[in-house]
């Protein structure tokens, strides 16, 4: 088991978000990130968008001077204006000079004039410039733009393959893929008749899901763990944590072997008729 491939996403440090609605405390923020810690985990994902999550980030590194984690964030849409001042602000909140990653967190963000210019003034400052996507089309157009290092965050879970499926990126570019939406904001781990109304073009998926994830005496968790890193073989995974045992529900799910091919097989007919609206939350009713 390798904790190097995990990177610890942020959004619930600094928002109330996916199915947990409420604001955590940052004893609690800080609680999690030492238990991370030393369970080997060294990528944080965050960015501006995401509430006092960059403040908390940069509060517990301040109390922690000799730890030097892996950071990636965003910033939202806006013209080269807005960006400046938007990374300078997650710059200081961080309390860092450096950053591993800087991401647009929409894509179409690019494409506004000067805003490559602006990005150049972070070249020393910043390892890897990219987006946070949601389709292969967008990945591909954030790659032929941006010269050096790029870094896509995409998502990826049972039901969501396009990416693993796509064949991006190549693997003669420069160019890393980092995995979000595992559990699909919280739908993985409801049973199948929980599930809500605008998503009940999963459950037959969910229903199957779920008993193989039985008869492997395993959490539904863990099997989306095992399923994405092991039948779509991706690495470079990010989990947002809101709360301690959940870190152990991903030590449990990083130590699960493949879950057989012919779940994986039953899986993907099940998905056969379902909508892409099913598996991409931005088209979701706001409250589920």
């Amino acid at each position: 088991m390798s904790f190097s491939e995990i990177v610890l996403g942020t959004v619930q440090f600094g928002m109330p978000y996916g199915l947990n609605r409420t604001l955590m405390t940052e004893a609690a923020v800080f609680r999690i990130l030492d238990r991370a810690w030393e369970m080997g985990i060294r990528r944080l994902d965050t960015a501006r968008g995401y509430g006092l999550a960059e403040e908390r980030l940069g509060a517990w590194l301040a109390r922690h001077p000799d730890r030097d984690p892996e950071i990636v964030t965003k910033f939202p849409d806006g013209d080269a204006g807005s960006v400046t001042k938007s990374v300078d602000t997650s710059l200081a909140l961080l309390g860092r000079e450096r950053v591993h990653g800087l991401l647009a967190h929409d894509p179409a963000t690019l494409s506004r004039p000067g805003l490559f210019d602006t990005l150049a003034t972070y070249r020393d400052r910043v390892h890897a410039f990219g987006a946070s996507v949601y389709d292969v089309a967008a990945a591909r157009r954030t790659d032929e733009l941006i010269d050096g290092a790029v870094l896509i965050q995409a998502p990826a879970n049972p039901y969501d393959t396009r990416f693993a499926d796509s064949g991006f990126p190549d693997a003669s570019t420069d160019t890393r893929v980092v995995y979000r939406s595992i559990y699909l904001q919280g739908i993985i781990g409801l049973s199948p008749e929980r599930l809500p109304t605008h998503l009940q073009a999963l459950r037959p998926a969910q229903e199957i899901l779920h008993r193989a994830a039985a008869d492997m005496a395993i959490g539904p968790h863990a099997f989306a763990i095992a399923y994405v890193r092991h039948r779509l073989a991706l690495r470079d995974l990010v989990f947002g944590i809101a709360e301690p045992g959940h870190l152990d529900a991903l030590a449990e799910g990083l130590a699960v072997p493949a879950p057989p091919s012919a779940i994986e097989t039953a899986i993907r007919q099940a998905l056969i008729s379902v909508p892409d609206a099913a598996i991409d939350p931005r088209v979701w009713p706001k409250t589920q």
